[in-house]
């Protein structure tokens, strides 16, 4: 590393949160002189949608997984990842004067799992109110609908500020920047403290940089948030294999066992697994599994109804999709189960 660089890490100061979403004079410019004040929220909302769709004056914003911006690099840079789109569109409609707030959509795969460390992924999308009681949601990352089985969450300013931190502090992490990458996961913890992932990836971190004390701290103070966190208890058990300590890596190893016995999303991910190996009564043990610990949630039925299908019981499989319809969370995610459904009923014609 030159000189050079190195007082470039020392010296990175880590982005606040009015810098995160601080819009660009030029953006403004296009939204003052686009927005008139008698538009309704709908009319607002459209203009958006176009100026990211056109990009100003400019090309259109592009989709782009790994790199995470602040608010005007996005505009600037013309592409961004989920995160860094919702970033933007929060604080579009906020100028704008439109209520806006931003969700997690947890998807099926809660999680991402190699032969050392378990990692978190979220996919972040923003909910803006146009009118009295009418929230639209809005993701330009995505095209289609989402995963019929999806959970949507709330999240606060400072959780956002705190991903976005986490996901810079990754992006270092993958270039193997520790300082860099604590510097960020320390803003995290300040501005979120009660945000498990943070400490959980600082665990990730102190591991990779060989500071076992440290990275047992860590993930102990996740465990402080979640005493049952599948993904930390994963970890804290790949970081006592590393350390030598065996009898805490033995004890670690059930946790996460007994952990995932009792998590249907962990049984429902193993179905989806063996759904994609083709071992489809395998898949319906986990399947069954999973609705035995939650018979409440439709992805659980979906599920079933799918691992119904391929294994030629296409009356059960529409018992299951209309089981699924039933819990849905929303109009949207009903729909996807009916027209499921009319699809299995046109198979069967």
């Amino acid at each position: 590393m030159s000189s050079l660089s190195f007082l470039l890490i020392f010296l990175f100061q880590v982005e606040t949160p009015d810098q995160i979403m601080a819009l660009p004079n030029d953006l403004v410019k296009d939204l003052d002189t686009r927005i008139i004040r008698s538009m309704s929220g709908d009319e607002k909302l459209q203009v958006i949608k176009q100026l990211i769709s056109s990009g100003g004056s400019n090309l259109p914003i592009a989709y782009d997984g790994p790199g995470t911006q602040t608010v005007a690099e996005t505009w600037h840079n013309k592409r961004a990842n989920c995160l860094s789109m919702t970033f933007l569109i929060v604080a579009m409609a906020r100028h704008v004067g439109l209520e806006s707030r931003f969700h997690n959509y947890l998807d099926l795969d809660l999680y991402t799992e190699n032969e050392e460390e378990v990692f978190y992924n979220l996919h972040m999308v923003a909910f803006i109110k146009t009118r009295p009681e009418s929230w639209v949601q809005q993701d330009f990352a995505r095209t289609g609908n989402p995963p019929p089985g999806g959970i949507y969450q709330d999240v606060s300013d400072e959780l956002a500020i705190a991903q976005f931190y986490n996901n810079k502090a990754a992006d270092a992490l993958t270039q193997q920047n520790w300082k860099l990458a604590q510097q960020y996961l320390d803003s995290a913890i300040r501005i979120a403290p009660n945000y498990i992932a943070s400490w959980r990836n600082s665990g990730v971190l102190f591991t990779r940089m060989g500071r076992f004390e440290a990275a047992s701290y860590a993930y102990q103070e996740a465990l402080v948030l979640n005493p049952d966190d599948e993904l930390t208890w994963f970890n804290l058990a790949m970081l006592f294999q590393r350390w030598g300590k065996g009898e805490e890596q033995f004890f670690a190893q059930k946790k996460v066992e007994k952990v995932r016995a009792s998590n249907p999303f962990y049984q429902n991910g193993k179905a989806w697994e063996a759904i994609h190996h083709g071992d489809y009564k395998k898949a319906e043990t986990f399947a069954r599994r999973a609705l035995h610990l939650n018979k409440k949630h439709p992805v659980f039925h979906h599920t079933y109804a799918v691992v119904l299908f391929h294994l030629n019981k296409e009356e059960k499989a529409m018992s299951e999709l209309e089981l699924a319809a039933k819990y849905s969370q929303n109009s949207e995610q009903e729909q996807l189960f009916r027209d499921k459904q009319a699809y299995l009923a046109r198979l069967g014609d």
